[in-house]
């Protein structure tokens, strides 16, 4: 019945998201493709756009799924326009393809189409991603402003301290050479350490937060973060292939 084909997609996103959080990608693009072709048997359109988002976002980590992430990406877009759905997330994970790829004027131009129709709170977020992009580009004062908005605006919006976005200021300052303020953020994230983190997600923070040690020039807090995440990822990788995405 219908019913049960809606309960089995269900089930299928379910564990591709168990897999994405071990860093298994492979096994959830498994999934979600199952997924997506059962959403097509049953005409179930808005999913199929969703299934379609998070396949963009699992094929963008392999280099040769980076024209077919863009492609899912790209109906998931045309989808929505044709229900007058929100493109908000697609346009974010669009312009995320981009910058994994390279093309910096895509990156922001996907961005830019966000801030034309987004909530207040979602500009700050679009302004912080902006903002990453200034720090790579070596721009540290311009991403500084950036960062530090989305962090006031949480305390403003009364949501909870953001440990992803507070390990990207963190290392914002300790490229610019602003160790000071730096380590009054590293205060902050080794507290925000102590709460539970999806394992993928504390892994790759760990990971953040040994750049932010070796540039402090802290070798053995740099060491033990960075093994900390290594071995993680060396016990939970499916093969070498998933490992080297994972180190991408």
């Amino acid at each position: 019945s219908k019913s049960d084909k809606y309960a089995m997609i269900e089930a299928c996103i379910a564990m591709a998201v168990i897999h994405r959080g071990h860093a298994q990608y492979q096994s959830a693009i498994h999934y979600l493709e199952e997924s997506l072709e059962i959403a097509r048997q049953i005409g179930a359109t808005l999913d199929e756009a969703s299934i379609l988002n998070d396949l963009g976002s699992d094929y963008s980590r392999y280099i040769h799924l980076q024209k077919e992430a863009q492609d899912v990406l790209q109906r998931s877009i045309s989808i929505k326009e044709r229900f007058g759905s929100q493109k908000v997330a697609t346009l974010f994970l669009t312009g995320n393809l981009f910058k994994i790829i390279g093309y910096w004027r895509r990156v922001e131009e996907f961005y830019q189409k966000i801030l034309e129709d987004c909530s207040e709170f979602v500009r700050f977020q679009v302004q912080f991603t902006i903002g990453k992009l200034d720090t790579l580009r070596e721009e540290y004062i311009e991403a500084e402003s950036k960062l530090l908005n989305l962090i006031k605006a949480r305390e403003r919006f009364y949501k909870p301290k953001n440990l992803h976005e507070h390990l990207a200021t963190a290392l914002n300052y300790a490229l610019s050479g602003s160790f000071v303020e730096c380590r009054e953020f590293l205060k902050i994230i080794l507290n925000l350490f102590q709460q539970e983190h999806p394992p993928t997600d504390r892994a790759m923070y760990l990971y953040s937060l040994a750049e932010i040690y070796r540039i402090l020039q802290e070798k053995e807090p740099a060491k033990s973060a960075c093994k900390e995440s290594l071995d993680w990822f060396l016990a939970t990788a499916e093969d070498a292939e998933n490992l080297l995405v994972v180190a991408e």
